[in-house]
């Protein structure tokens, strides 16, 4: 069940530079503050690499969501969010879409948003400046 829903998420991000824009996004509206983002990160710490310190961040901070999702399904979502981001796709853009993606998945949910922004804001902190 949660490998369905890690894969709409990731489906639904990679898809967004191919959707039309005949048919508006939902606006989903995120209450809860995201976590602030982190400095950028060294490329090795020697002790815990970046792909580690982007899953452990969004286990601690995604909710639900991110502590049941396995490791290969939350690093296949940073590596798409930071190709959307290399592709040139604002914050709001790729938010729209995850956005989507938990209302796809009927998670749209105090834990869907922190998914989405401990994603997000992960991907951005460990991930993206890396490969990026």
């Amino acid at each position: 069940m949660k490998n369905i829903i890690i894969a709409a998420a990731i489906s639904a991000v990679a898809l967004v530079g191919c959707t039309s824009e005949a048919s508006p996004a939902p606006t989903v509206t995120i209450t809860e503050q995201a976590p602030a983002p982190l400095p950028a990160p060294s490329i090795d710490d020697g002790v815990t690499t970046n792909s580690q310190k982007f899953v452990d961040f969004v286990r601690q901070n995604g909710g639900v969501y991110g502590s049941i999702a396995n490791e290969s399904d939350l690093l296949s979502l940073g590596d798409t969010i930071c190709k959307g981001f290399a592709g040139g796709l604002s914050e709001d853009e790729i938010t729209q879409v995850l956005a989507q993606a938990l209302i796809n998945n009927n998670m749209a949910n105090d834990d869907g948003a922190k998914f989405a922004a401990a994603l997000i804001v992960g991907a951005r902190s460990y991930l993206c400046v890396v490969t990026y």
